[in-house]
C-alpha cells in the first residue's frame, strides 16, 4: 500500500499503436504526396524526397510536434502519445520517399516514354515494341499519351480505365519489394540488435523529439536542451542567410 501511495498519479497512456494515430498517417501521406509533387513538379522550387530521410515526411512530422504541444496545453485528454506520434512518423517516412522524383516521376517518365517519342525515324516501335510487356504500359494511343503530357482538355475526365491495369502491375512489384525488404530485416534484427548493437541514428531523432510526451511533459525533453537550439541555430542561420 505505501509503494501504490509512493506512485505518481499521473497515468501515461498505453503504448500502443491506434485506429487514429493509422488514420492521421494516412491523411498525412496523402498530404505530403499532394504539397511535394506541387512544389516540385508544378512551382520547381525544391525537390523535398531526394534523401533517404526526406524532408517531405519531416515538415509535416515537425507540424504534428507542434500541434500535439498545443494539445497537451489547453486539451490534453486527445493528445498523442509518444507511439501514436511514431505511428505518423514511419507512415509517412515510407510514403516520403516514393512521391515526386523520389519514385512516381521516373515511373511516369517509363510507362510513356516509349510510346510518346516513338517515331519513322527512330524506329522504336520496330525494334522494342514486342519486347515490352504491354500489361506494364496504359493503352498507347495517341489521345492518352497527349493527355499525359499536356494535361486534358476542357470538359474531358481521366481515363483511369487505360492506367489502372499498368497501376496495379507496377504497384504489385513495388509491393513486393518493401516486403522482401522488410522480411530480410526481419531476418538479420536480431543479430543486428543483439549480437553487434547497431544503433540507428535515424530512427534515434524521432525518438528524441518524443521523450517526455508519455510522462505528463508538455514540451519534449530535447527542446529543452540548449545544445539542440544551438546546433537549430547554426543550421537555420545559413538557410535564412542565403534566403536573404
Amino acid at each position: 500500500m505505501a509503494d501504490t501511495a509512493l506512485q505518481p498519479e499521473h497515468k501515461t497512456k498505453p503504448s500502443r499503436i491506434t485506429g487514429r494515430s493509422v488514420l492521421f498517417g494516412a491523411l498525412t501521406a496523402i498530404a505530403l504526396n499532394i504539397y511535394t509533387d506541387h512544389a516540385g513538379l508544378v512551382i520547381g522550387s525544391a525537390s523535398l524526397v531526394k534523401s533517404q530521410y526526406p524532408m517531405a515526411m519531416l515538415l509535416p512530422f515537425v507540424l504534428w510536434l507542434f500541434a500535439n504541444i498545443g494539445l497537451k496545453t489547453f486539451w490534453p485528454k486527445v493528445a498523442l502519445s509518444s507511439t501514436e506520434l511514431l505511428v505518423i512518423y514511419s507512415m509517412s517516412w515510407i510514403v516520403g520517399t516514393v512521391s515526386a522524383s523520389g519514385w512516381t516521376t521516373y515511373w511516369g517518365g517509363v510507362v510513356s516514354t516509349p510510346f510518346y517519342y516513338a517515331s519513322p525515324e527512330n524506329r522504336w516501335e520496330e525494334l522494342f515494341f514486342d519486347q515490352l510487356p504491354m500489361w506494364a504500359f496504359p493503352n498507347p494511343t495517341s489521345e492518352i499519351m497527349d493527355r499525359f503530357y499536356f494535361g486534358l482538355h476542357e470538359g474531358e475526365h481521366v481515363p483511369w480505365s487505360s492506367w489502372l491495369m499498368p497501376v496495379w502491375w507496377w504497384f504489385s512489384g513495388a509491393l513486393a519489394l518493401v516486403g522482401a525488404g522488410y522480411f530480410v530485416v526481419c531476418i538479420f534484427h536480431r543479430q543486428w540488435v543483439d549480437a553487434e548493437r547497431l544503433t540507428y541514428p535515424l530512427v534515434q531523432f524521432p525518438e528524441d523529439l518524443v521523450e517526455g510526451f508519455d510522462e505528463g511533459r508538455i514540451i519534449p525533453d530535447i527542446l529543452k536542451k540548449p545544445v539542440f537550439w544551438y546546433g537549430f541555430a547554426w543550421t537555420a542561420g545559413v538557410i535564412l542567410w542565403n534566403v536573404i
